[in-house]
């Protein structure tokens, strides 16, 4: 809550990319905050800053829905990550950070959007591999993109990919690949 107040102020006098930047990395956090903790701890989104792993959630049949200061937090930082990539629209941390935040709204195109835009500018990057695969999987019930996103995630080899390809078996009832 302080870091928001002090971004804030500073934005006035320096309204620059990386300052944006940090407003929406705070209010992400805040969302975060006030997510179960099936939401919150669903994927280890590498950008978010987590050192160690959270714990694995078990997700299947997720029924729960986004509260609505959650929503409105990420919000806030959808449109200070946008102002962000706008001012910056080479850099890739606000791209994936903005492409972050779509995924917890459910706005699995406009995040797809973003990594192939990532991917042009760093093909080999695996954090933008990774959001790959995880916005592939979550884009649609109708088409099962599973296969895919378990393929891409098979491939990195981080601790983040491993939780994540592991939270994808168990989704499927495969727990014991998990």
């Amino acid at each position: 809550e302080d870091a928001k107040y002090f971004f804030e102020e500073f934005q006035k006098s320096f309204p620059a990319s990386q300052v944006h930047n940090n407003l929406g990395f705070v209010y992400r956090q805040l969302a975060r905050k006030h997510m179960p903790a099936e939401l919150r701890y669903r994927f280890w989104l590498n950008t978010v800053m987590e050192n160690t792993p959270p714990l694995l959630v078990r997700s299947r049949g997720i029924r729960t829905k986004m509260p609505a200061l959650a929503i409105k937090n990420l919000n806030r930082a959808i449109d200070y990550f946008s102002r962000a990539n706008k001012a910056s629209p080479g850099n890739i941390s606000t791209s994936l950070n903005l492409a972050t935040a779509y995924l917890y709204t459910g706005e699995f195109y406009k995040a797809q959007a973003l990594i192939r835009a990532a991917t042009k500018l760093a093909p080999n990057d695996n954090r933008i591999r990774e959001l790959k695969a995880l916005a592939l999987y979550q884009q649609d019930d109708d088409i099962d993109m599973w296969p895919k996103a378990v393929e891409i995630l098979s491939g990195i080899d981080s601790p983040s990919a491993r939780y994540n390809l592991a939270q994808l078996y168990e989704e499927r009832g495969r727990s014991e690949q998990a």
